[in-house]
């Protein structure tokens, strides 16, 4: 399935199937040695895609006790249909609008917390470095120093 395709100084794998490219050239193996190898593992990846797209538990290990035993939900939320019961596209941009009316309120002051003061810090718990987005986000916006400006109504803090 993978071709290998030299051209321009390139080295580059091809799928014909997926039209996935991969430039190689930099690779410190040499070219003809990379393409075996290279070849299980995107077989592997494929095989891997088509068990996450089709909705299967791919997310459980060896110790039943440590395993989440589930689909792969993120993957599932940018899908129009709904191949995991409440996990597609539809219900991604409902919790969006809800997000976003739930922080508007907020930040109108219209949601206090338990004292009946207005929220002072919001606090973003990424796990596996899900905080990362939302991270430089906030800092592709406001700066490095976004904490430090009096126009952020609310101090954001990111935790991994």
């Amino acid at each position: 399935r993978v071709a290998d395709v030299r051209s321009s100084g390139q080295a580059l794998f091809f799928d014909e199937e997926t039209g996935l490219t991969l430039d190689v050239w930099g690779f410190a193996a040499p070219f003809d040695d990379v393409l075996p190898r290279f070849q299980y593992a995107f077989d592997r990846a494929v095989a891997s895609i088509e068990a996450i797209e089709s909705g299967a538990v791919v997310n459980a290990t060896a110790v039943v006790g440590e395993s989440e035993n589930r689909q792969v939900d993120h993957y599932n939320l940018r899908l129009r249909e709904e191949r995991v019961p409440g996990k597609s596209l539809a219900h991604s941009l409902a919790l969006w609008d809800r997000v976003r009316t739930d922080v508007s309120q907020i930040l109108a002051g219209e949601v206090v917390n338990a004292a009946g003061g207005r929220f002072r810090d919001a606090i973003f718990n990424g796990i596996g470095g899900s905080n990362l987005g939302p991270l430089m986000l906030v800092v592709g916006q406001l700066g490095n120093d976004f904490n430090m400006s009096d126009s952020v109504p609310v101090k954001m803090h990111f935790v991994s």
